[in-house]
């Protein structure tokens, strides 16, 4: 269900609540449990992160190894440090700089995800 999750993360939330409804749907299937039952014990029996929280762990784990340079050039080439920018020497001189985009598909892409969660 989550093959490739950090190319298509950047969906709609109704897609993803979609995606959240097939999880719980396969969570009841699993443990056996019927139509109505609560699925966040499920859920916490199976040790399965709710969607939205394993495609934001998905891109944190994406961003730390961006950093790290162990993920591939491509990938690190998209984010850029504060202090390669400018040379000022402040406290977020290690963090990294945020691309401004006007529209939520802008604001939906891997390099703002990432940039905002590290």
């Amino acid at each position: 269900m989550l093959y490739c999750s950090s190319v298509w993360s950047n969906t709609t939330f109704q897609n993803i609540n979609r995606l959240q409804s097939i999880q719980n749907f396969a969570s009841k299937i699993v443990t056996n449990s019927r139509k109505f039952d609560h699925v966040t014990p499920l859920l916490r029996e199976l040790n399965w992160l709710p969607v939205k929280e394993q495609l934001f762990y998905r891109d944190s784990v994406l961003t730390f190894k961006c950093q790290n340079d162990l993920a591939p050039q491509y990938l690190t080439s998209k984010f850029a440090k504060r202090s390669n920018i400018h040379t000022r020497n402040t406290r977020t001189r290690n963090s990294l700089q945020i691309q401004l985009y006007r529209t939520a598909i802008g604001q939906r892409t891997f390099s703002y995800r990432g940039a905002n969660i590290w």
